[in-house]
């Protein structure tokens, strides 16, 4: 399971780093639910607090790794979006000039530069 962790506001979780750069494309990561059926985890950090004081906000998918996507502190990541559609598919897309973590299943959706698909 791994981890995109941001500041809480702005945060690149609410769409506030939209903007293309140059050297980065859109990657998708569809999500899966866990043995569960959760499909992520989402907690105000440092725990215990809530989203009103929380220092950063963390984002767990199950990609079936364990890396740290870091979307807003030393920002490695342009930005973040998630996706809900109801009864079709759910998604995490995010700004990076590389795949966000070691999982196979990114796909990269845009070429580098190019706005997100649903900005078109």
């Amino acid at each position: 399971m791994s981890r995109i962790i941001t500041p809480p506001n702005p945060s690149p979780l609410n769409g506030e780093f939209r903007s293309a750069k140059p050297d980065h494309s859109w990657w998708r990561f569809r999500l899966r639910p866990n043995v569960d059926g959760h499909i992520a985890v989402i907690e105000a950090l440092p725990k215990g607090s809530d989203l009103t004081n929380a220092k950063a906000l963390s984002y767990e998918i199950f990609d079936g790794c364990d890396d740290i996507i870091d979307a807003g502190f030393d920002k490695p990541v342009g930005a973040v979006r998630v996706i809900y559609r109801e009864g079709i598919d759910h998604c995490v897309d995010i700004l990076s000039v590389d795949a966000p973590s070691q999982s196979p299943l990114w796909q990269k959706i845009t070429l580098p530069g190019e706005p997100h698909p649903d900005d078109n």
